[in-house]
């Protein structure tokens, strides 16, 4: 007699167990990833606004203007190059231009992906400068 038991034998429950928790373990560390890349990006946004801070210190207070995020000659240019910041995903030197548009985490850095930062003055609130830089999840983080 052939035995006709619906449900699952218990090496087929095991190996779907088994399955599943694979791919929970792989969206968990997909999603501890980019949180800890974007975590590395604000930390880096701190480094580009302490060497703001520095420059305005050296300069008897005067902030960069805002043409110079976009001015590859400007000394806020050379600064920020001289700090050599990558982004932890794309492994690029980050980029910095004055477009506070939206970002784009699907677009390259160059056209406002992630760790592209934007800079401009004056900032909110009678701050001197706003700080911005784009995140992988899509959203702001805002410096300053």
């Amino acid at each position: 007699m052939v035995n006709s038991s619906r449900g699952f034998t218990v090496i087929q429950f095991i190996v779907a167990m088994t399955v599943s928790g694979l791919l929970l373990v792989g969206v968990l560390l997909m999603i501890l990833q980019r949180t800890w890349r974007d975590d590395q990006r604000r930390r880096d946004l701190g480094t580009v606004e302490a060497m703001i801070e520095r420059s305005a210190a050296n300069n008897l207070g005067r902030y960069p203007k805002t043409k110079d995020a976009d001015d590859p000659n400007s000394a806020l240019r050379t600064q920020f190059q001289a700090l050599w910041l990558e982004d932890p995903k794309a492994g690029k030197y980050y980029i910095i231009g004055s477009n506070f548009g939206p970002c784009d985490p699907s677009a390259e850095m160059a056209n406002q992906g992630a760790g592209y930062i934007s800079y401009g003055r004056p900032g909110d609130n009678g701050s001197p400068f706003k700080l911005r830089i784009c995140l992988e999840s899509g959203e702001y983080w805002f410096g300053n």
